[in-house]
């Protein structure tokens, strides 16, 4: 189409006289002629080609560690154990103890995948351990709650400080000193063992690539099944409470991609 304009430009320019093909131009030819190149070149170019736009491919940057962490728990339990009723089971009374919020001690070791800088997943597995006060119509002891449990923690990990969200659940076990009394008057050292899902929300503190901080605070829900009176075990319902699970901890990793 170009080059039939052009051409009919020429010939209108020819009958008019405004150029002649016998004309000289500077350079001894003429200027019609010399517009022979411009007609082939622009015969050579098809108007109707599209240049196709330059698609650049992403690809996603993926780093992943092995870490192992060190945390402080502390732990909560509700009125459910509220430090004055009993229960009757086989000859013996079995106390509610009053259990008192205490710190411990837990190791953890995980995977951690980051994308794009952006976003991390985490799978956790850990074991702790805290030991706790309690007392009942006014007497004292000791208790130890241990678990071992496996958390999922999700975090926008772009900046220094990330915000993090974590499910996780534990087995667990509640050990006092005596939480039963026989009918003799003997006591007897006493075990609850149950379960634990705690839901929660906290942020890691990053030092480094491979070393960060870690502040979480969770709803803790347990469910205690079974009860180890001395030698004997006994299955119980009905002791189901809650409260707050709370740990700092300090992590370290070392990467695998």
């Amino acid at each position: 189409m170009r080059t039939i304009l052009i051409s009919v430009f020429l010939i209108a320019l020819i009958s008019t006289g405004v150029v002649s093909p016998n004309s000289v131009g500077t350079n001894g030819s003429s200027p019609f002629w010399n517009l022979v190149p411009i007609l082939r070149d622009s015969a050579d170019v098809d108007s109707t080609d599209e240049v196709e736009p330059v698609v650049e491919e992403t690809q996603d940057s993926v780093t992943m560690d092995i870490f192992v962490g060190f945390f402080s728990p502390y732990a909560t339990l509700s009125s459910e154990f509220d430090g004055s009723s009993a229960e009757r089971e086989d000859a013996h009374d079995i106390m509610v103890p009053d259990i008192h919020g205490e710190s411990g001690w837990g190791v953890t070791v995980g995977f951690r995948e980051v994308r794009n800088e952006t976003a991390s997943i985490i799978a956790e597995v850990s074991y702790y351990r805290a030991q706790h006060d309690y007392s009942w119509r006014g007497e004292n002891g000791k208790a130890v709650l241990s678990g071992v449990g496996g958390t999922f923690v999700g975090s926008y990990s772009k900046y220094t400080i990330q915000p993090l969200f974590f499910l996780g659940a534990s087995i667990l076990q509640l050990r006092l000193d005596y939480g039963a009394i026989d009918n003799l008057g003997n006591r007897k050292r006493t075990v609850y063992s149950g379960v634990a899902t705690n839901t929660g929300v906290g942020f890691n503190l990053t030092v480094s690539r491979h070393l960060w901080f870690s502040s979480r605070i969770a709803y803790r829900r347990y469910w205690f099944y079974s009860i180890e009176l001395g030698e004997d075990f006994h299955s119980i319902e009905n002791r189901k409470p809650d409260g707050l699970w709370l740990t700092v901890g300090l992590y370290s990793g070392v990467g695998v991609k």
